[in-house]
């Protein structure tokens, strides 16, 4: 059920892999009114999520640990950091 959007998904974090991460507009505002994703942090907390629906929890902690290695800010960080050590 979640196998094409892990495929696109890990499809989308190799052709990253060698870019700068740049903000991502989300259209949810914040205190600031900023957007404060990525398109890094995007692809790896959703590839994780798409791993942890289809079960795959190893693959799930994996992508998790990659979106906290990519999270720059507490919102960023209050979103990957729960169970992804």
């Amino acid at each position: 059920m979640f196998g094409l959007a892990i495929s696109d998904l890990e499809h989308a974090a190799r052709l990253m892999a060698r870019r700068m991460d740049e903000t991502e507009p989300d259209g949810l505002p914040n205190a600031r009114n900023l957007p404060t994703g990525t398109l890094k942090f995007n692809i790896w907390y959703h590839l994780g999520l798409a791993h942890y629906l289809a079960g795959d929890l190893p693959a799930a902690r994996r992508a998790h640990r990659e979106c906290l290695a990519v999270s720059t800010n507490p919102d960023m960080l209050c979103a990957t950091s729960t169970g992804s050590t």
